[in-house]
């Protein structure tokens, strides 16, 4: 049976070894105020503000133009433009220009190093970059920011000259490529489309068979109403049939037919007052046995004839699942490869259009006086007050810390004192076999 530990006893525990919690909780806290006013040393930080803005050309349209409109779209692309700066900014190539410009111990200011000081934030809202960079030595701290910022600024100046060429030949060619391509595709959908059984035969074929499926089950349904319908009337004309003998017999007194009189006495040579008294008995078919027979072989006929087409029916139905089944298994690959097709062109198309947009931006670009500006508007000054550590967060963390390692322990050292008799008392138990009387 499980133990129950009450809340009394708990607590019973906490007072008892209440020393050791507090003994553990000030040498987490004397720990940590060594650390923290001792021997971690003080960290700045310093913050430069870059703005990135839009300028038109000397001369910039008026009205609702086409020109107009482009230089609006190239200056609201800028916000999605940004997370490029945001990343250009811990760039290999510029914080080695920050190496050499400031000519950094390479070993303390690596470019690790520097990447893991740099923190780069967009305002929401904004076209502003803030770049903040810690270090021990305040003065280092703001000169490492503010070069970075103007390395940042040159170097993307000469980026963006560098490359507004490449990239406008680069988008002419792409989109000779894609139109190619755009091309080729297109014709070859027009192939497949001009195949025999394309898609929509294929769809006719399947509508016009599944109409005929329709038909033939419809029919087999009636037939079978038919048929069972027709076998139980067969069942009672021939249950009827079977109390309805085939002939009747009939008894007819020869003086009742004078020819049968005369007959019968040349034949006797009796006088005709011995054969007047004689009596003639015969059989005749029955009529209404005729009648019956005649109607079951009716039945039996059409029974027959509904039998057979019932077996053409079910045939029927067979043979036309089986090519319905053909053609829609066709149909489906037909239309995997009709939308793969489509897929394809649409996906060319999109490509082609969206090239064809940065196409003619770049080219406009290029020939309008229209640049991205980077300036930095506000300098970094050299930082007063440290932000790291933070002495007090770290004494109320390690005091806490310190407060929960001191519980458990007391509980660990309460549960180690209850448990270790209970062990030696299990180990006198054990006696020698042998030994008891």
């Amino acid at each position: 049976m499980e133990e129950e530990v009450s809340l009394r006893e708990l607590i019973e525990v906490l007072l008892k070894r209440k020393l050791l919690v507090a003994v553990t909780t000030i040498i987490a806290l004397i720990t940590s105020g060594i650390l923290s006013f001792v021997i971690l040393p003080p960290v700045y930080e310093a913050k430069a503000t870059l703005q990135i803005s839009l300028l038109s050309s000397n001369n910039p349209p008026q009205g609702n133009s086409p020109l107009e409109a482009l230089l609006q779209s190239l200056a609201a692309s800028q916000q999605v433009s940004m997370e490029t700066y945001l990343y250009q900014i811990t760039n290999p190539m510029l914080l080695q220009r920050v190496q050499e410009k400031l000519g950094l111990d390479r070993e303390k200011y690596s470019i690790p190093a520097l990447q893991k000081a740099i923190k780069v934030q967009n305002p929401k809202g904004t076209n502003l970059l803030e770049i903040t960079i810690s270090d021990t030595d305040p003065g280092q701290a703001s000169k490492l920011v503010n070069t970075l910022a103007d390395e940042f600024v040159a170097f993307i100046k000469d980026l963006r000259a560098g490359r507004l060429g490449q990239s406008t030949a680069a988008l002419e060619e792409q989109l000779k490529q894609e139109e190619e391509k755009l091309n080729a595709v297109t014709e070859e959908y027009r192939q497949f489309l001009l195949q025999p059984n394309n898609v929509k035969e294929l769809e006719a074929e399947q509508e016009d068979k599944i109409r005929q499926l329709t038909t033939f089950k419809s029919d087999l349904l009636t037939t079978r109403v038919e048929l069972r319908s027709t076998r139980e009337a067969l069942k009672a004309a021939e249950a009827k049939l079977d109390g309805i003998p085939p002939t009747l017999k009939t008894t007819k007194a020869v003086a009742d037919e004078p020819l049968l009189q005369d007959l019968a006495r040349e034949q006797s040579g009796r006088p005709a007052q011995e054969v007047a008294g004689l009596t003639l008995e015969s059989e005749e078919p029955n009529p209404v046995y005729l009648a019956l027979a005649t109607e079951i072989n009716k039945y039996h006929m059409e029974v027959a004839r509904l039998e057979e087409k019932l077996a053409a029916l079910q045939q029927a139905i067979i043979i036309t699942e089986e090519e319905l089944q053909a053609i829609q298994g066709e149909l489906a690959q037909k239309k995997v490869i009709d939308a793969r097709y489509q897929a394809r062109l649409q996906n060319l198309q999109e490509n082609y259009q969206a090239l064809l947009a940065r196409s003619e931006d770049a080219r406009i670009a290029g020939t309008l006086d229209t640049s991205t500006q980077i300036r930095v508007i506000a300098p970094a000054v050299e930082p007063v007050v440290p932000v790291k550590p933070r002495k007090m967060l770290n004494m109320a963390i390690a005091g806490v810390l310190g407060l929960m390692a001191g519980v458990f322990l007391a509980f660990f050292i309460e549960f180690w004192t209850r448990t270790a008799p209970q062990s030696q008392a299990g180990v006198n138990l054990k006696v020698p076999a042998g030994t008891a009387h």
